[in-house]
């Protein structure tokens, strides 16, 4: 496991990766809100983003 400071900046490969998912699959879970992040740059997946994992109760 890794830990990681609040204000780290990662790609959506590094993410996918750390989540053990895939990177279409990460996208769809921004999509949808399940994962809060920031885009930091024009393209989603070519520059950094800054995430934070949401849970919600059923």
């Amino acid at each position: 496991m890794k830990i990681l400071s609040e204000n780290t900046e990662l790609t959506t490969i590094q993410v996918a990766e750390i989540l053990n998912v895939s990177r279409p699959l990460l996208i769809k879970l921004f999509e949808i809100g399940r994962i809060r992040y920031h885009k930091i740059g024009i393209d989603i997946g070519a520059c950094g983003l800054k995430m934070s994992y949401t849970t919600k109760q059923y």
